[in-house]
């Protein structure tokens, strides 16, 4: 059996850990919410085929309610209805 070439050691932060490690609250803006049909790159990447109704989130990301960020999640609609 191979030996491993290195070893993982360290867990990387997520954007809200390393900004609450900082002293900073972190919180998130809805700006938009919607059901649309999967398109190219959408539907791909989601593995999903064209048309499947997927849920969009416009949100903006804030730092001690200050705007750092903007996102658009796509997320197929059945996730949540399990």
């Amino acid at each position: 059996m191979a030996e491993a070439r290195f070893q993982h050691t360290h867990v990387f932060p997520s954007f809200e850990e390393e900004m609450q490690a900082r002293g900073a609250k972190t919180s998130h803006k809805l700006i938009a919410k919607r059901v649309e049909p999967a398109e190219g790159k959408v539907a791909e990447s989601l593995g999903l085929s064209e048309e499947t109704p997927v849920v969009v989130l416009e949100r903006q990301r804030l730092v001690d309610d200050q705007v750092v960020g903007y996102e658009i999640r796509y997320f197929p609609r059945w996730i949540g209805t399990r």
